[in-house]
């Protein structure tokens, strides 16, 4: 109870702080390392939908502000998202990765539970922290391999940079 209640304390001085500095401090790598962050705004989202990508980070140890740009950068936060490849909702999982990470999470699988927020954001979230065991903690590739695959060999920079570095344009806070 305690640390939600710190969570919730950090987000609200994070939405306070982002009122008063401008909105793009900085778009340059703040350090050198797998993950590297700028002070941005973050962009609007449902307030359960941001407490759900947090749970879910902190379940499976990962960054919350690199799952947050995931789940953004992905659908913008619509759980009813179908993407052009079949992907489908907040973070766009193709539904033969859905069945592989089911039975890796020992879960059943429907189709239709992809469109649970809840169901996707616990899969994506187990997904993204298998691929950086595999990667030894390394966000680039972990992030990369999200987005193109286990098996492809072929980087999306400016997928990652969006993730990682939230290249993006938004106005509001998380």
């Amino acid at each position: 109870m305690l640390r939600r209640y710190k969570l919730i304390v950090g987000i609200v001085l994070v939405c306070i702080l982002t009122m008063i500095l401008p909105a793009h401090v900085s778009t340059e790598p703040t350090q050198k390392s797998n993950v590297v962050f700028s002070v941005q705004s973050k962009p609007a989202s449902p307030p359960n939908l941001q407490m759900l990508v947090v749970e879910k980070a902190d379940k499976y140890g990962i960054d919350k502000t690199v799952f947050f740009d995931l789940v953004y950068v992905e659908s913008r936060f619509n759980p009813n998202m179908i993407g052009s490849c079949g992907e489908v909702g907040l973070c766009q999982i193709k539904p033969t990765t859905a069945r592989w990470i089911a039975n890796k999470m020992n879960v059943s699988y429907s189709y239709q539970d992809l469109f649970d927020p809840n169901y996707n954001t616990d899969m994506s979230a187990f997904f993204l922290r298998y691929l950086l065991n595999m990667y030894h903690g390394d966000y680039y590739e972990a992030v990369s391999s999200y987005n193109r695959g286990i098996n492809s060999k072929c980087p999306n920079n400016e997928y990652v940079h969006k993730v990682l570095w939230g290249d993006y344009k938004s106005t509001t806070c998380f």
